[in-house]
């Protein structure tokens, strides 16, 4: 048996997740603490600070940025 890449291993292995996390109540903690901690950390909907637009922008390719040191 040959060895596999990660994003083989990953693949082969994805069923089993999404098996695993449709799952009701499998994670006691997230609607507790993940969630709320989550909702913290994405601003309010309407809100669009210069930051936020600057990131969004940057995961979508939009903007070239060079640095030169």
């Amino acid at each position: 048996m040959g060895e596999r890449s990660l994003a083989e291993e990953w693949e082969a292995r994805a069923g089993d997740w999404e098996r695993w996390v449709r799952v009701p109540g499998h994670d006691r903690h997230f609607h507790r603490y993940n969630w709320p901690a989550f909702l913290e950390l994405i601003p309010d909907p309407g809100v669009r600070p210069w930051t936020w637009a600057a990131a969004r922008a940057a995961r979508a390719g939009c903007c070239a940025i060079s640095v030169t040191g």
